[in-house]
């Protein structure tokens, strides 16, 4: 198979007649590369951040309904699980101090044996922004720094010196190391900002609204993705393209739908990512496995 497959969880369980225990052993059973789960720290009652990925602009769960912390989630499933990769997607560096980030990632990289994937992105939502403390008109500033002391930690001696509003003084180390050197980063987004961003970190995550992105228009994001690489003397061939489409159970199997994921590992995608309806077991392992079964 030309491109890797994974499966996106939900943000809390149980999700219908599955909890995260047996979504992920669904997942490896049908030999899914990845599983991947989503990150939001707060959400607000009354919002005028309008989601991206929505036609409507409305966010897609209601503020009071449980979201599972990533950090601690990946770590849970990385006990469960052997062999899928795991990641965010995407994680808002932002919001976090990054060298608490390197150490919990790191931290999960060694103990699932190289198995984490981080996923990144800006943000969206400005309320959550406030509620964490944190200027949502630096967030880019931040996510550049964040990506950049990231790396450093994961050396376990990471430079002196200033990271945007980052420092970090003599002698700080940061132990253990990842199992994988490096970790794979993805970056989100399609503004000229994270196209860079994602072309310095080696990869990048798409979404779209409705999870059905066209095949011309993800054609046109990896053209842009490609020029910048040769810009800036990175590999174009060596870009992580990674995009995250819908699995409607109606659709999936049909020749149309087989057809439509062609095209978009014709236009550039190195791995496509599933969002599943868990709700019913027995319906959820039919999608997974005529999935696994795609040649594409």
């Amino acid at each position: 198979m030309s491109v890797h497959l994974g499966v996106h969880l939900p943000y809390r369980e149980p999700w219908g007649e599955l909890d995260f225990a047996g979504m992920v052993a669904l997942a490896e059973q049908y030999e899914f590369e990845s599983a991947w789960v989503p990150d939001h720290t707060v959400l607000a009652e009354k919002t005028n951040s309008l989601y991206p990925f929505s036609d409507t602009g409305q966010f897609i769960s209601p503020p009071d309904e449980d979201w599972y912390d990533w950090v601690v989630l990946l770590s849970y499933l990385a006990g469960l699980t052997s062999t899928i990769r795991l990641g965010v997607a995407v994680a808002i560096l932002a919001h976090r101090h990054p060298v608490t980030v390197g150490k919990q990632i790191a931290t999960i990289d060694r103990l699932s044996g190289g198995r984490v994937s981080l996923g990144i992105g800006a943000g969206w939502l400005a309320e959550e922004f406030e509620a964490l403390g944190v200027p949502f008109d630096e967030r880019g500033k931040r996510t550049d720094a964040g990506i950049a002391l990231l790396r450093e930690v994961w050396t376990g001696a990471p430079a002196a010196g200033d990271y945007g509003p980052y420092r970090i003084p003599e002698g700080i180390r940061s132990h253990p190391t990842p199992f994988q050197n490096p970790v794979p980063v993805l970056v989100g987004g399609e503004s000229p900002a994270a196209i860079r961003r994602a072309v310095a970190a080696g990869g990048w995550f798409g979404t779209s609204a409705g999870g059905t992105m066209s095949p011309a228009h993800l054609e046109s994001v990896v053209q842009r993705l490609r020029a910048k690489a040769e810009a800036t003397g990175k590999d174009p061939d060596g870009l992580d393209v990674t995009l995250r489409v819908a699995a409607p159970g109606r659709q999936v199997g049909t020749a149309e739908y087989t057809q439509y994921l062609r095209e978009l590992v014709s236009a550039g995608a190195t791995r496509l990512t599933f969002d599943v309806n868990w709700a019913v077991a027995e319906r959820a392992e039919i999608v997974l496995k005529q999935l696994a079964q795609l040649e594409l």
